[in-house]
């Protein structure tokens, strides 16, 4: 009668299953690679949350960007809104770069050079270039924690 069990009454029922607790969205996409959250993200039903997504996560990169290459020299009091948009895209652009790499060594030397390269490169190009990779790396995965809402 392993299959089976007593109740109080004495009647015989089949034993309840065990239900595995069942992964929820947010703790699904946590583990999700850099291409799997792109698929994601601009699959045909997320396209809305997708350029939402990238409208929100995109505005701390320009921010910064835009802060430190043209406002911070006459209001020093900037630098305060810097470290907090370089505290916000870091994050993202760690865990992208983790699952994209699969070192953390490697994620944390990615995000101090793209971060760094986009706040302090003179280099034009430069930092143009990794404005483009941080927008499009917070961009995504703003858009894929927006899906995990909906």
């Amino acid at each position: 009668m392993s299959s089976l069990s007593l109740n109080l009454a004495g009647n015989v029922r089949p034993k309840q299953r065990r239900r595995y607790k069942r992964k929820t969205t947010r703790e699904r996409i946590a583990r999700m690679g850099a291409v799997e959250q792109m698929v994601r993200a601009f699959s045909p039903g997320n396209r809305l949350s997708a350029c939402m997504g990238i409208v929100l996560g995109g505005f701390a990169p320009i921010a910064v960007y835009a802060l430190v290459h043209n406002e911070v020299a006459e209001h020093p009091m900037f630098w305060c809104m810097v470290v907090g948009g370089l505290a916000y895209s870091a994050v993202s652009v760690f865990k992208w770069a983790e699952n994209a790499f699969h070192m953390r060594l490697k994620a944390i030397g990615f995000v101090l050079l793209l971060e760094g390269a986009v706040t302090f490169s003179h280099e034009r190009w430069l930092g143009l270039g990794g404005l483009v990779l941080l927008v499009s790396i917070n961009g995504v995965s703003a858009a894929v924690a927006l899906q995990a809402e909906g």
